[in-house]
């Protein structure tokens, strides 16, 4: 007996993963979904993930259609993180990117602070992620700049100002400074 007659059959990259390889192939066509549905990817992105990911065309269409009236995060990430930090709002454990996330809060609650602040700042940083939690604990989170709750975020700033500094703050417009 030669000694590749007793050895098992050579896997393949799939079948040496964890799992079956229908349960990787079932893994994979969902992520091909939701890779070709990120609307700020580009058609040479989209293209690139296709070919790697053998993407339907239907994907690929999808993506590039927006809903109607939509709102879509804008603006250079870095420079409204410069501009929340200069406004007394820290990054906490966020990345700058996360601010153009359109499926995340952060961009329409990011622009809802400056926009609240009003060329001012806070006495103390709070971090956005922190305001955010908050803000998520007390109401819906906002997909859109339409869905943010001033009044709730007001109160989000409060409460996490006072957590974090051990005060007892009432009012939003005490928190703030001139620049």
């Amino acid at each position: 007996m030669s000694k590749d007659e007793g050895q098992a059959p050579k896997k393949s990259f799939l079948e040496r993963m964890t799992g079956t390889t229908a349960q990787i192939t079932a893994l994979l066509i969902a992520v091909t979904a939701l890779l070709t549905q990120i609307p700020n990817l580009t058609k040479t992105g989209r293209d690139a993930v296709c070919a790697v990911l053998s993407c339907s065309e239907e994907y690929a269409q999808q993506s590039s259609n927006n809903a109607p009236g939509e709102t879509q995060p804008s603006g250079d990430p870095s420079s409204k993180l410069q501009a929340l930090e200069a406004a007394g709002i820290g990054r906490g454990a966020i990345q700058a990117d996360w601010l153009n996330n359109e499926y995340s809060p952060y961009p329409f609650i990011g622009d809802a602070l400056l926009k609240l602040v009003d060329g001012k700042r806070l006495v103390r940083p709070v971090p956005i992620d922190t305001v955010v939690g908050t803000y998520e604990y007390q109401t819906a989170s906002p997909r859109s700049a339409a869905e943010v709750d001033l009044e709730h975020l007001k109160a989000s700033v409060v409460a996490t100002y006072n957590e974090t500094y051990g005060e007892t703050q009432s009012d939003f417009q005490a928190l703030l400074r001139a620049r």
